[in-house]
């Protein structure tokens, strides 16, 4: 399992998988900024029908809530240059001029901001939820889509598109995802985590018995002068005996 949970920046091999796999934007991201330089109604259109079609992919969510935040800084851009121009050519009041200028920054710099607050509390969600399916399936050899969505606490369809998702990028390295019958299921190779456990305890408790046996090769049964006990000694060690208080030598 990734630990990482989504990554911030995903590399050259997991961008072409995705496209292999025919997991793309609605629109592309670069469309919709061009649209909101041009004619910014265009480019909100564009951004709307875009996180419509993302409704169930959230993996988009963060992605589609930092365009709308370059979309505001934008329009911010375009106005302010626009006001910029028209001072200049018709010797306008610069007063004015920077007034709007501070007010049109103020207006959509605060949407936009809150924009990317979200982008970056919805990313952390996500991630979230990814960590979840992981350690889940880092138990099981067999994980339905019910235990998945319950697990998570998301929609089965939501659950069905992340899994697309992180199969895609190789998320789960010890489990492939079975579209047909909804579930994960484990390779092979896979170890749940309780069994590396178990073994990890196996080896201790192997090397421990070890350890004792060779500290112990020079001892010897002794029998208690008092009451006839088994005592473990090595040569010329001497203990009184646990049961009866006698003192027993090995030599």
């Amino acid at each position: 399992m990734n630990t990482s949970g989504q990554q911030a920046v995903l590399r050259q091999d997991q961008r072409q998988a995705l496209e292999e796999a025919g997991i793309k934007p609605a629109i592309k991201g670069w469309v919709i900024l061009l649209g909101m330089a041009v004619f910014f109604p265009i480019g909100f259109l564009l951004l709307f029908i875009r996180s419509f079609k993302h409704w169930s992919k959230r993996f988009w969510h963060a992605y589609d809530l930092r365009l709308a935040g370059h979309s505001f800084v934008i329009i911010a851009l375009v106005l302010i240059q626009i006001a910029t121009i028209g001072s200049s050519n018709h010797q306008g009041d610069p007063d004015d001029t920077t007034s709007f200028i501070t007010t049109v920054s103020i207006i959509f710099a605060i949407p936009a901001l809150i924009c990317y607050f979200a982008a970056s509390g919805k990313k952390k969600l996500v991630q979230k939820d990814y960590l979840a399916y992981g350690h889940l399936a880092s138990d099981k050899r067999v994980v339905t889509l019910a235990e998945l969505a319950l697990f998570s606490q998301r929609r089965e369809k939501e659950v069905i598109e992340d899994m697309k998702y992180l199969s895609a990028i190789g998320y789960f390295p010890h489990h492939t995802w079975d579209a047909a019958a909804g579930r994960l299921v484990g390779k092979d190779s896979f170890r749940s985590s309780s069994d590396m456990e178990s073994s990890y305890k196996a080896s201790q408790e192997s090397a421990s018995a070890k350890s004792q046996s060779s500290s112990q090769g020079a001892a010897k049964s002794m029998e208690c002068p008092g009451c006839g006990a088994s005592v473990l000694l090595a040569v010329g060690e001497k203990r009184e005996c646990e049961f009866c208080g006698s003192l027993v030598t090995c030599s």
